[in-house]
């Protein structure tokens, strides 16, 4: 396996190989970007994904453990919880 820096994308705090970093997904279309072809992480229990909501734009704040659809605290529509990257792999 490749580590992160012969892969073109040197992570000082982390350099050994790619299998061994948790929640590294390999490349895939960023979930909070939408940028394709990225370097990507899952984000794991105790983190969070901050993003702009899709329908008003308001920047929230979705934890990666509880992965539930909840509803915007600023216009109150709902849109789902970004799928997981690891389940968009062959």
């Amino acid at each position: 396996m490749p580590t992160f820096a012969e892969l073109g994308t040197p992570f000082p705090l982390f350099e050994a190989p790619t299998d061994e970093a948790s929640g590294y997904a390999g490349i895939a279309t960023c979930r909070l970007c939408g940028e394709a072809e990225r370097h990507c992480f899952e984000p794991g229990g105790g983190d969070h994904q901050i993003f702009p909501w899709a329908t008003c734009g308001i920047e929230i704040r979705l934890s990666a453990s509880a992965r539930r659809d909840v509803p915007c605290r600023g216009c109150g529509s709902t849109d789902p919880f970004p799928e997981p990257l690891r389940a968009k792999k062959p």
